[in-house]
């Protein structure tokens, strides 16, 4: 049958795979994200314990985040840009944008609301708590910087893979300091799980980029693509299975590892690691399995389409949920989607951000074609 994997890099190129799980995560995060802020379904004082909950609670878990990662580690083996400075620069530049979508979140209309007297009841979080949150952008920025330094000394992926899950225990052991609400709890958030607002710090999600990247490493040597994921699809299936009846063996209940009751889903350990990575590979495979010959296609084009413009699509989501919550903090409408509304109103939301993306995207084009004519 052949030799499976190859000395060299032999498998270069889009891998439609990730455009797949990267369209399918930005749905998932949608929803999760429509769910946790603009529905009347989420309790985070309880497990999920409907269809709809655990269903939602799952894909904007394992099958969101964690998949994003992955898969912008794959990224960084597959770029053209792969010098270590390349990733520095692309790092700060996350970072900068991720603080600038804080501020038009919750921080603009509380400022917006002082000087048309519609004040944002801001009781739970301070502006200072709102503008240093540590949500995807900012871990995304420092995922790169921190790679980025690790490939100045030009460790392999392999030892960051070790090093992340050295860096994983660190995390988990400063939740026990004493830090949780402080000022320096909030300015370590970036790195460490010490405030409430630090939704994913670098320590405890590192694994998932540097994860990708060992898997990349990989897959450029593959030869065969349809072996390589009927592999890796046993594998992803035998690691979740026999995992998850292990731990249930116990009595260990698995919504533990993607509840969003108490957001024991941020505070990420190795278990939840191993067994989320078991769910994203799985994911992976099953892309390729069943999507690979849309790449050609006018879906195959949508898709990649969303994968390509995944932060744009993301930040325009963001903005139309946070300005509908501004309306209801300020006003007497309730916009509350239920079990039957929920779904619907993700996927108008998923929508519209793409509408809104394609103009953008316009422009984009149009100022890379004006600059590359003046230079020539």
């Amino acid at each position: 049958m052949g030799k499976l994997i190859s000395d060299k890099n032999v498998n270069c190129g889009r891998q439609f795979e990730f455009d797949c799980v990267k369209f399918f995560a930005i749905l998932f995060m949608v929803c999760i994200h429509v769910y946790e802020n603009l529905s009347n379904v989420v309790d985070y004082s309880t497990y999920p314990d409907t269809v709809l909950r655990i269903a939602v609670e799952f894909l904007g878990g394992p099958l969101a985040a964690p998949v994003f990662m992955f898969a912008m580690g794959v990224g960084m083996i597959y770029t053209r840009h792969s010098e270590w400075i390349d990733f520095v620069k692309r790092g700060i530049k996350l970072l900068i944008l991720g603080y600038v979508l804080s501020f038009f979140k919750m921080p603009f209309y509380m400022i917006l609301g002082k000087f048309i007297g519609l004040e944002y009841d801001s009781a739970k979080f301070t502006f200072l708590d709102s503008m240093l949150v540590v949500d995807i952008l900012q871990f995304a920025g420092m995922a790169f910087i921190v790679i980025g330094l690790m490939k100045r000394f030009k460790l392999s992926s392999l030892t960051m893979l070790v090093i992340s899950v050295v860096i994983q225990a660190a995390g988990i052991w400063a939740t026990k300091l004493e830090l949780f609400n402080s000022l320096t709890g909030l300015l370590l958030g970036l790195i460490l799980p010490t405030h409430v607002m630090s939704a994913f710090p670098l320590a405890l999600w590192l694994i998932y980029p540097v994860a990708g990247m060992c898997f990349a490493e990989l897959l450029r040597r593959v030869t065969d693509k349809k072996r390589f994921y009927q592999r890796t699809l046993l594998i992803g299936l035998l690691g979740f299975v026999s995992l998850s009846s292990g731990l249930m063996w116990y009595g260990f209940d698995l919504r533990s590892f993607f509840a969003l009751k108490d957001e024991i889903y941020y505070f990420q350990s190795f278990p939840t690691s191993i067994w989320t990575l078991c769910v994203v590979i799985t994911a992976i495979s099953i892309c390729w399995l069943l999507f690979s010959k849309l790449e050609n296609t006018k879906v195959g084009t949508l898709i990649k389409f969303f994968s390509t413009n995944l932060n744009t699509i993301y930040i325009i989501q963001w903005i139309i949920i946070t300005f509908f919550l501004y309306l209801t903090n300020v006003t007497e409408l309730k916009i509350e989607f239920t079990e039957i509304t929920l779904i619907p109103a993700a996927l108008a939301l998923v929508i519209i951000s793409a509408l809104i993306t394609v103009p953008i995207v316009q422009i984009k084009k149009s100022r890379r074609k004006n600059r590359e004519a003046k230079q020539n």
